[in-house]
């Protein structure tokens, strides 16, 4: 709301939905992008160094139970450095949802229009409650909400939202005239492309992917194996499984120049003997057990470098020890690199990319 702080503390997909690694992307490319005040992932032990665990809430994985979860732990590993270094450039424009006199009906939940919260994608949105009709000052655009409430929070559950295209691309295009998105912008709701002003973060309903591209991180995002992606410096050949691929600079510098970068491959991962009644894994059967079985993927991909000196590749253990040294081709500026998430017969998630 204008004028107010505003924090999120339950954002993300809880185990075991099979994308969950989409949410520790995309909720901090949310809140740097609006200015959010705080966020974080509802969970119950955040943080834990070994999945050897006597608590019975950790003899396997459990929804919201993020340190014993490898996905969550990749995840919000990059998270966690995308947000305290602020990674992602807040929105620089404005657009205001005047709410003056809009009558909440029913639940006050999900009453804006999906239109108007895809917005919020390409540039700041702050919404005015008042009863008094705000002019818009401060603001490069100013929109109203439609006449008909939205259903309340039994539409949202496990389904992509209801966006009326043609009203949509008509908000899109008053961004553009007004100079909030530039001409190049790719956003177009028809097509289901939403990219902010910053032309940082980019989602593709169509293609399943989401995608940011910074100085310090680049990652993707896919709910589908795939090929070619260019993500800034960063060039994705393929990637074997559904999955959130990522390059961030551990040593505060752009990743062109740094000398030390974290590579991030994170799937979907399961417990031993986890079974569900439905191949779409709807309803769950038998819980299961630790230890945490992954989804193997294999990623290849080229990494562009401003550094003389050579890089060596190594897998992390997911409480950042090294471990195996993994083959690079280092061709001048161009890095190739080959990466599965399971090596030496163990899963992991992270893998160091350094001169030293």
């Amino acid at each position: 709301q204008r004028g107010k702080p505003y924090s999120v503390t339950e954002y993300g997909q809880p185990f075991w939905n099979q994308y969950r690694y989409e949410a520790s992307l995309m909720g901090p490319a949310m809140a740097s992008l609006q200015q959010w005040d705080f966020v974080c992932m509802h969970a119950e032990g955040a943080i834990d160094l070994s999945l050897k665990q006597t608590v019975s809430r950790k003899a396997a994985i459990h929804p919201y139970g993020l340190g014993v979860d490898p996905v969550t732990i990749a995840g919000e590993t990059l998270a966690a450095v995308m947000l305290r270094r602020g990674d992602i450039a807040p929105a620089k424009r404005k657009a205001l949802i005047n709410f003056s006199g809009a009558e909440f009906a029913g639940e006050p939940v999900d009453i804006i229009e999906d239109e108007l919260s895809t917005m919020s994608w390409l540039t700041r949105v702050e919404l005015d409650v008042s009863q008094k009709a705000a002019d818009g000052t401060g603001y490069d655009a100013i929109f109203g909400v439609g006449a008909q409430p939205q259903t309340p929070l039994g539409r949202v559950l496990g389904k992509l939202p209801n966006v009326q295209a043609g009203r949509a691309d008509r908000m899109i295009d008053e961004l553009r005239r007004v100079g909030v998105l530039s001409p190049g912008n790719k956003s177009s709701a028809a097509a289901g492309v939403f990219e902010s002003e910053t032309g940082e973060i980019l989602l593709d309903r169509g293609q399943g992917l989401f995608r940011v591209i910074t100085p310090r991180t680049q990652a993707v995002s896919r709910n589908r194996p795939g090929g070619q992606v260019q993500v800034g410096s960063m060039q994705v050949q393929s990637v074997s499984a559904p999955a959130l691929l990522a390059a961030t600079s551990l040593d505060d510098l752009p990743l062109l120049s740094s000398q030390k970068i974290l590579l991030i491959l994170a799937t979907d991962a399961q417990n031993t003997g986890m079974t569900f009644t439905d191949a779409s894994r709807n309803t769950l059967k038998r819980l299961g057990t630790m230890p945490p079985q992954v989804k193997i993927a294999n990623a290849n991909l080229t990494l562009r470098t401003n550094v003389a000196h050579a890089f060596k590749l190594k897998a992390l253990t997911l409480n950042g020890v090294e471990r195996e040294e993994i083959p690079i081709d280092q061709d001048g500026e161009i890095l190739t690199i080959k990466i599965a998430n399971v090596v030496g017969g163990r899963a992991t998630s992270f893998f160091l990319l350094s001169t030293d």
